[in-house]
């Protein structure tokens, strides 16, 4: 699971999101925020979406804002959770003289 550090000055996080296994048909994702050590909306905003990638669409961006005040903190962290993917091709193989 990769771990990103971002300084609470940065202000916000564009999180990368990239579609592999090809880019035929329509796929769907859900997203969402989910606090560890940090919570919303003191040290960030929580967000939640869908990541729709058209036919031949690869890359999309999740942003996230992060709360800066002038309190100083230890490290703290959120993660974010992709679900419910949905779509993409599927190949189905059918032998010859099969009439299923």
């Amino acid at each position: 699971v990769p771990h990103i550090t971002v300084e609470e000055e940065d202000g916000e996080i564009r999180l990368l999101v990239i579609r592999a296994q090809g880019l035929l048909g329509r796929v769907t994702v859900e997203f969402r925020t989910v606090s560890l050590t940090a919570f919303s909306p003191v040290d960030y905003q929580n967000v939640a979406g869908t990541l729709e990638f058209q036919p031949g669409e690869r890359y999309k961006y999740i942003s996230i804002n992060i709360t800066d005040n002038s309190i100083p903190e230890l490290e703290k962290s959120f993660k974010v959770e992709l679900l419910n993917l949905e779509g993409g091709v599927c190949e189905f193989l059918v032998r010859a003289g099969d009439e299923r």
